[in-house]
């Protein structure tokens, strides 16, 4: 492998390694010597998340190439943490990377993968940041994950009405309608949240599609009339 590529990934010198790619194409298909590592992996072992995230955009088959030990760098890319102890399908959700989302839930062992220590998972963090492909993508593939809460004992749907996410609001009724009365750690359930955010649309997602989760009271006995 060039020397100069071996240091950009070590280094995670983005610039530097694109640098590399955009002057030789070719570059990025080459291995190390004895243990016949592509770029991917040494990215992967570094824990260099976001430059794990670049090498699959620029060729999505080198998640299937096989070292001298004959082992693929997707699942160590894919479930590695890094500082913040987030992994790369957890950056892939939160930067909006469709097409890296869909390549990883494709593969079977890592439908069900869940950050359980994350203040948020995969779900919650997609729905926040409204990235509606990934979410419906996600829903596709593990529609359970709806009923996964945060350390504020937050779902994805307390999320999405709190960010005033009408569409994403909808999606998740139509998944499941009894999150509408899960009641947050503070008291209050997703509807309470757009009420005090004067979301009149998500409302009326919720007239049509959880019409009971107009009776939840706070923790302070208010419903959503008071």
């Amino acid at each position: 492998m060039d020397q100069r590529l071996l240091e950009a990934i070590r280094k995670n010198d983005r610039q530097a390694f694109m640098s590399l790619v955009n002057e030789n194409e070719e570059i990025i298909q080459q291995r190390t010597a004895n243990t016949f590592h592509a770029p991917l992996h040494l990215a992967s072992r570094f824990g260099h998340i976001e430059l794990v995230t670049e090498i699959i955009k620029l060729c999505p088959d080198m998640v299937a190439a096989d070292n001298s030990k004959l082992e693929t760098p997707l699942h160590e890319a894919s479930c590695k943490l890094n500082s913040d102890n987030q992994s790369g399908y957890f950056m892939a959700c939160n930067h909006g990377d469709l097409d890296v989302v869909k390549l990883l839930l494709s593969k079977p062992w890592l439908q069900g993968l869940e950050e359980d220590d994350l203040v948020q998972n995969c779900l919650h963090v997609a729905v926040s940041r409204g990235h509606t492909g990934i979410v419906r993508k996600i829903l596709d593939v593990c529609p359970s994950l709806t009923q996964k809460f945060d350390r504020n004992g937050s779902s994805p749907l307390h999320c999405s009405c709190h960010r005033g996410h009408v569409e994403l609001t909808s999606m998740l009724l139509q998944v499941d309608a009894d999150l509408a009365q899960e009641f947050n750690n503070y008291g209050y359930t997703p509807l309470h949240l757009a009420a005090m955010n004067g979301n009149t649309a998500i409302l009326e997602e919720f007239t049509s599609m959880a019409p009971t989760s107009f009776q939840c009271y706070t923790k302070n006995g208010e419903n959503f009339f008071i």
